[in-house]
């Protein structure tokens, strides 16, 4: 997501973030569990205005390591 909003959503001459800068950033919001799928856990993030107002998907699988990142909404 660091990237990605570095690269993409950034918005003219503001600096980039640091990967703490964006942790602080967002804001933890919800977990969801999907015990039959291979990625059984999400973390959901409202992330402000940093991505247009969508909010930060974050997949985990059943040994708690990240598989996915998803802008949602």
């Amino acid at each position: 997501m660091l990237e990605l909003y570095n690269e993409t959503w950034r918005r003219g001459n503001d600096r980039k973030l640091t990967a703490g800068q964006l942790l602080d950033r967002l804001e933890f919001v919800y977990i969801g569990l999907r015990p039959t799928w291979d990625s059984p856990i999400v973390l959901s993030y409202a992330a402000g205005e940093l991505f247009g107002g969508h909010s930060v998907d974050v997949e985990v699988d059943a040994d708690l390591q990240v598989t996915d990142t998803d802008l949602v909404g």
